[in-house]
């Protein structure tokens, strides 16, 4: 292997690594998100059957 391949090697793996780090922190970030909105349409559905039930 040439000194210029083992070059980009070098920086090829930690780059692959941060980038699926990245990635898969940025869909736990998404889908953590999305159960909090989910939780929150939730109570404001239960809310909005209470004041039904209050009329």
């Amino acid at each position: 292997m040439s000194p210029e391949m083992s070059n980009i090697a070098t920086f090829l793996i930690p780059a692959y690594a941060i980038f699926w780090l990245l990635t898969f922190l940025y869909v736990f970030s998404v889908r953590s998100r999305q159960k909090n909105l989910e939780k929150d349409i939730e109570t404001l559905r239960l809310l909005v059957e209470k004041k039904k039930e209050g009329k």
